[in-house]
């Protein structure tokens, strides 16, 4: 006759189960595994983090180094191809018209310049033949720009440039860390904010 009322646990013979006694023994141990593990991972997550904390305008200053880089890549190479010369503004016009930003109003905004700055950098690539201005087709009011018939095998060129020179930085960094940097860069930050208390109350002077 069963003496266990039906809510107790029944013993069981450790000679009958063995699997279960040292299952009993190291259930502390499996119960605190997860906690440990955790704990070795933070701890790592916040030795790394110290050591990639990086000082104010770190940011600023990489992004346009990196900008930088890319610049004279592309001036070098179309250099060496023996293509036309052109400053760093007029290669960014003719980087961002090649992407769909053909009115000198909107180069102007989207590069951070001055009208007259983006005026002077199309009147040097019209010179070069490179591009012209034509009557924008959506608002005969307005201006655009074009690229010519010299000018075009140019731009190939120069995005070939780019896409080789994109290529030999996943190869110096990576290709993970070239990806997270294109989604980075991709997300829409929206406009520059207005700080209330741009200065940390260390900094501030005391009148």
């Amino acid at each position: 006759m069963d003496q266990h009322p039906p809510w107790q646990f029944r013993p069981i013979s450790a000679s009958r189960s063995p699997t279960f006694v040292a299952l009993i023994v190291s259930f502390p141990y499996i119960l605190r595994k997860p906690l440990i593990r955790a704990r070795m991972i933070d701890r790592q997550e916040k030795k790394t983090v110290k050591a990639r904390t990086f000082p104010t305008g770190h940011l600023m200053v990489g992004l346009l180094e990196a900008f930088m880089w890319l610049d004279r890549g592309l001036q070098k190479n179309l250099k060496a191809a023996g293509l036309p010369h052109v400053r760093r503004l007029e290669s960014m016009v003719m980087l961002y018209a090649s992407i769909g930003v053909l009115r000198p109003t909107a180069l102007a905004r989207t590069l951070g310049i001055t009208r007259q700055s983006v005026n002077a950098a199309i009147r040097e690539l019209e010179g070069k033949a490179l591009i012209e201005l034509v009557t924008d087709p959506e608002d005969g009011r307005c201006k655009m720009i074009q690229f010519t018939e010299s000018g075009e095998p140019i731009r190939q060129q120069a995005g070939n440039i780019m896409a080789g020179l994109e290529q030999v930085l996943e190869d110096r960094i990576g290709k993970s860390n070239k990806d997270r940097l294109h989604i980075a860069l991709d997300v829409k930050r929206g406009e520059p904010p207005l700080l209330d208390d741009p200065l940390p109350a260390r900094t501030k002077r005391v009148r």
